[in-house]
């Protein structure tokens, strides 16, 4: 994520990254929980830290709009 950001990125979307490691316990549900609470908290909060740190608020950005005076140069415009 440190690599999004600096690219512009503004937030992140948590999957695999936050339970992947706890399924590696499966079908023990108790080990999965138990690794979940424990490194999956881990990883959402340091996404988070790292999200206050370096992430970027969006904007919305209809600027292209501007530039279109008929139908079809939307994609043209964002091209």
């Amino acid at each position: 994520m440190e690599y999004a950001y600096a690219a512009g990125a503004h937030g992140f979307l948590a999957g695999r990254a936050v339970w992947w490691q706890a399924l590696q316990s499966f079908p023990d549900l108790e080990r999965c929980a138990a690794q979940l609470r424990q490194e999956g908290g881990a990883t959402l909060a340091e996404l988070a830290a790292l999200t206050k740190r370096a992430g970027h608020a969006w904007h919305a950005d209809y600027s292209a709009f501007d530039a279109m005076s008929k139908e079809g140069e939307l994609c043209t415009a964002y091209a």
